[in-house]
């Protein structure tokens, strides 16, 4: 269904311009928050390795262990989702924090350079997803050196959890600007649409005979729009002129040749054929009368928009017309006209009516 309301596109269309372009700052943001959180775990995670390195104790056997536990309590815990693991490259063998439990820490089977940190996403317990941090370094045990991988491993869950809640609060606040963006999106468009109103207004004012042109001051936007219906009125006006020219033109052909029937008819009548006299008489009557009443009805039809007319004053000056004449003296005129009314017509018009 094909919507008529100009003011409901615009409106449609501007809360789904400002709905599109919120939701993609919103995962934008998010996007950003995950990667800064990753950042900052990482950060962490480089931390433990350094920590781990620093901590390395060997036995005889020259079996790697930690000097003591490490700060956070979830080394301690276990399938706590912070996990530790040193592998022996030669061995094989696995040294690894309470929290792995009976599990450890698939790693790539690759050979990354010594003092490198490399970054994993590798499977963990429990169907876990892990960030790894991962560095071969070169220990001395006391009865040789020896390449050992150090590697620390978190719950991507915990990084889920963090985006959640933060994908929640920037929800909730793109939701309010959101309100705030499309109410400011409505008053836009009523102010933008006023100048329609405006000219809806003027039209009818033309319509009401207050005016007979749109006001041209209005924005540059709908100027030509106004010139154009200003440029049509201005078309209909002389097409009405032209026409009332016409009715006079027809008037006056009509009046000699009647005025000479009427002439014949009185010649008849003086030479005693009453009887044609008195019907070229009536005939030539009844032209004349439908004659003006077809000019009147022109007239009116082409009652438009004129600028109102006071009734009174083209009353008064026919009053004072008729006085100037032989019998004006003779009869007594009321005025009876309220003050103020008024019709759509031409002055010139209104006179002949």
């Amino acid at each position: 269904m094909k919507i008529r309301s100009l003011r409901l596109r615009l409106m449609i269309a501007a809360t789904c311009a400002i709905l599109l372009a919120l939701a993609i700052a919103g995962f934008g943001l998010v996007l950003l928050f995950e990667r800064h959180v990753e950042r900052r775990i990482g950060s962490e995670l480089n931390t433990y390795l350094n920590q781990i390195a620093a901590r390395m104790l060997f036995d005889e056997n020259g079996t790697a262990s930690l000097d003591g536990k490490l700060a956070d309590p979830r080394f301690g815990q276990v399938y706590s989702g912070l996990y530790w693991q040193i592998a022996d490259e030669e061995t094989n063998g696995f040294t690894r924090s309470r929290s792995l439990w009976d599990t450890c820490l698939a790693l790539p089977e690759d050979t990354p350079p010594l003092g490198v940190i490399h970054v994993h996403d590798i499977a963990g317990p429990r169907n876990t997803r892990l960030l790894t941090h991962e560095r071969r370094l070169i220990f001395n045990t006391g009865s040789g050196e020896k390449v050992l991988r150090l590697a620390v491993a978190i719950d991507r869950a915990d990084v889920a959890a963090l985006r959640a809640e933060f994908a929640g609060d920037v929800a909730l606040s793109l939701l309010l600007l959101a309100a705030v963006l499309i109410l400011a999106g409505w008053m836009q468009i009523n102010v933008g649409l006023r100048p329609l109103s405006a000219i809806r207004r003027g039209l009818s004012a033309i319509r009401g005979g207050e005016t007979d042109r749109l006001d041209v001051d209005v924005p540059r936007e709908i100027a030509p729009l106004v010139e154009e219906v200003n440029a049509l009125l201005d078309v209909q006006d002389k097409a009405m002129q032209r026409a009332r020219d016409r009715a006079a033109d027809l008037a006056h052909g009509f009046k000699t040749p009647l005025t000479a029937l009427l002439a014949d008819a009185k010649r008849l009548r003086d030479r005693g054929e009453r009887d044609i006299a008195d019907e070229i008489a009536r005939t030539a009557t009844v032209m004349r009368g439908h004659i003006e009443r077809e000019l009147t009805r022109s007239r009116i039809r082409n009652i438009r928009t004129s600028a109102a007319v006071e009734v009174g004053p083209v009353v008064q000056g026919l009053i004072g017309t008729l006085k100037r004449t032989p019998e004006g003296d003779q009869i007594e005129f009321e005025d009876d006209i309220e003050t103020g009314l008024a019709v759509r017509a031409e002055r010139d018009d209104l006179n002949d009516i």
